[in-house]
């Protein structure tokens, strides 16, 4: 898949269980009423946030890949219903708001935003920035150090730490809202 989509496409492998630990430590389960994940991919991530969401958990998680979002939507089934949805994450508000969705708890993120002009990059963030409040989290997965920069500018970092037991190596940012 990745050979016929490299632009969207992050990686050319799902995530290892220890880039999916990485993200998912950051999550307090009990807390979360909405999970917005970027970039599904086959669902490694997904599948943990369905695992160990309670029911009232609101999981929405987008894929522009027809194949990957058939996939996930075919694999992962439960109780919580999540909603996937089979469009790009720039229209991350316009879905939002068709949802009534005003604040996010957590954003996962695992889009190749190098792969984005520089324009759309950063309407996805200021998107994701105005779901966030102080008490959101904004986890995301990157291949390269380059878009430290623009993440730095708009959100403050709580962590960085490099996944090296991951095809290719990841670097994870847990990030905060600027107040």
């Amino acid at each position: 898949m990745f050979m016929k989509d490299n632009k969207g496409i992050g990686s050319i492998t799902p995530s290892s269980k220890y880039l999916v630990r990485e993200i998912i430590t950051n999550i307090n389960f009990d807390k979360a009423k909405v999970i917005v994940e970027l970039g599904m991919g086959t669902g490694v991530i997904t599948k943990e946030l369905i695992k160990n969401c309670s029911i009232n958990t609101k999981i929405i998680g987008f894929e522009t890949n027809q194949e990957m979002h058939d996939y996930v939507l075919n694999r992962l089934h439960s109780n919580i219903n999540p909603i996937f949805i089979k469009d790009n994450s720039i229209y991350l508000k316009y879905y939002l708001d068709k949802l009534n969705i005003k604040n996010v708890d957590y954003f996962i993120c695992s889009l190749p935003l190098l792969n984005f002009n520089i324009k759309t990059r950063v309407n996805l963030l200021k998107n994701i920035n105005s779901y966030m409040n102080k008490n959101s989290t904004f986890i995301i997965c990157q291949y390269t150090n380059n878009t430290k920069f623009l993440l730095k500018e708009m959100f403050r970092v709580i962590r960085k730490k490099l996944i090296l037991l991951n095809i290719p190596p990841a670097i994870i940012y847990v990030l905060k809202k600027n107040i």
